[in-house]
């Protein structure tokens, strides 16, 4: 017990101690504000998990955000994540987007669902959008220019329609990199396109090369394309790249001091630096028969499918096919024409094997030879560096069967080699020629190059279709008689 009554009497005098020590405590500046009881203390704010972002803000507050917003943006927007996907899906949002660019009587009242699901007014927009601006397509190609018997409104419409192109590589892992175009030229039969880039991605990584249009969903009244409008993707060429295998077996088209010049077919040519053997820039030239079609019908993952008009079969005829041809040919560079000319009321003037020829300039007959205004060179430029190449041009052709209707286009560069050709002893200077084939024929062009005068002449322009081209177009069988023979 006297233990216990000793600990008492101990545990008593440190707590009056503890008491007493902080009762003579020093006062501070603040000790006389009265602390707010826990009843009456504000809310916290909420804690976020990192830096507060957009993700914290309630649907309702991303809504009015995203109202805000042009249709392209919220295209974009709807990639980011689920719950965003969900949000612009909203049809009040689209609602008044509908109403805006595709409702064209505001007064009359459309059928729609009582309820419609997420997603509806989205998808009318754009259907609505593309039917508007598809139903301008028929207009621009109405009209034929009696040059060329293609679209004469080509060009104008491309522009009004506000078609763009873009041009993406796929690297060995997947990933696409879009590069824009830096350069758009039109010409009469063709539209060339160039991308030039600081930033492209290594040639040994690339594995494929794409070129998409893009073309403007929303249009105006006048078919002018609307100021912010989404774009579709059109996929108007692939090609798998693999660009030493490309090297080992092809001749450069030209070169000079600082890039070589490749064609890689389908009018692109693909050029790179002699230093690193990194690409400098790529050029396709697009011809512009069935070009519009080609833009507005493909989609992302594939090309158009395009059916071309044939004539009639003529069982009757048994030349027919090899008369009643009209050519016309340009020869120009990425940015001006160099020489152009029409041909008509071409006939078959000798069988070359399997193929028909056409002479337009005879090399005989030196009345139709045809001096140039301009010398063949091509121009070349990149963000930094820019030269001119002797030795290459690109090369338009257009051949109309009787009908005057396109039988063979091309629109592709071309290179200007010395040939050993001897033509007339009128003309004594060194022959260049360019050669041209596909799979639906070639083309021989000569040049007599007078380094005395600097002048230039045409002094040979022949065209070899071949007879399966022919027996395709006009369902006739002459490749068959032929190899009977």
């Amino acid at each position: 017990m006297a233990t216990g009554g000793r600990h008492r009497t101990h545990l008593a005098g440190y707590m009056r101690n503890r008491r007493e020590a902080k009762n003579n405590k020093p006062v501070h500046e603040n000790a006389n504000r009265e602390t707010p009881s826990k009843k009456f203390q504000p809310k916290s704010r909420p804690v976020f998990k990192g830096k507060p972002c957009l993700s914290n803000l309630p649907d309702e507050i991303l809504l009015q955000v995203f109202s805000a917003l042009t249709p392209s943006d919220l295209l974009l927007a709807a990639r980011v994540c689920r719950r965003w996907r969900d949000l612009t899906n909203d049809n009040l949002i689209w609602k008044p987007i509908f109403d805006e660019h595709i409702r064209k009587d505001k007064k009359k009242c459309i059928a729609q669902p009582l309820d419609p699901p997420p997603g509806y007014w989205k998808t009318e927009c754009i259907k609505g959008g593309v039917a508007n601006r598809n139903g301008f397509i028929g207009k621009y190609l109405k009209k034929k220019s009696p040059y060329t018997k293609l679209p004469a409104d080509l060009n104008k419409a491309l522009q009004l329609l506000g078609i763009s192109w873009l041009l993406s590589f796929v690297d060995s892992d997947g990933n696409e990199h879009p590069v824009t175009c830096k350069d758009v030229y039109y010409f009469a039969m063709s539209v060339t396109v160039r991308w030039y880039d600081l930033q492209l991605p290594p040639v040994d990584r690339i594995r494929k090369l794409k070129i998409y249009s893009m073309n403007p969903v929303f249009v105006d009244k006048k078919g002018k394309a609307s100021p912010n409008s989404p774009s579709q993707r059109s996929l108007l060429l692939e090609r798998d790249f693999h660009w030493s295998r490309w090297c080992e077996d092809k001749t450069p088209l030209s070169e000079d001091e600082a890039i070589r010049v490749f064609d890689f077919g389908d009018g692109v040519a693909v050029s790179n630096w002699k230093g690193d053997g990194e690409l400098a820039f790529i050029t396709v030239s697009f011809h512009a028969h069935q070009l519009l079609d080609r833009c507005i019908q493909g989609n992302a993952y594939g090309c158009a499918n395009l059916q071309t008009r044939k004539p009639k079969r003529q069982d009757l005829d048994g030349k027919y096919g090899f008369y009643g041809y009209s050519c016309i040919i340009e020869v120009r560079d990425q940015r001006n024409v160099l020489w152009n000319e029409q041909f008509l009321n071409l006939d078959n003037t000798n069988m070359s094997g399997d193929h028909v020829c056409l002479s337009p300039i005879d090399a005989m007959d030196n009345v139709y030879h045809q001096v140039l205004s301009k010398k063949l060179n091509f121009p070349w430029k990149t963000d930094l560096f820019k030269g001119i190449m002797q030795d290459m041009c690109i090369m338009d052709v257009t051949v109309l069967d009787k009908h005057e209707l396109p039988i063979w286009t091309i629109s592709s560069p071309v290179s200007i080699r010395q040939s050993a050709q001897n033509i007339d002893f009128e003309f004594e200077g060194d022959k260049r020629g360019i050669h041209y084939r596909d799979s639906k024929g070639y083309i021989n062009l000569l040049i007599d190059c007078d380094r005395s005068t600097a002048k230039n002449t045409v002094v040979s322009l022949q065209l070899f279709i071949a007879m399966g081209t022919i027996d395709d177009w006009f369902g006739t069988n002459y490749q068959t008689k032929q190899t009977k023979k």
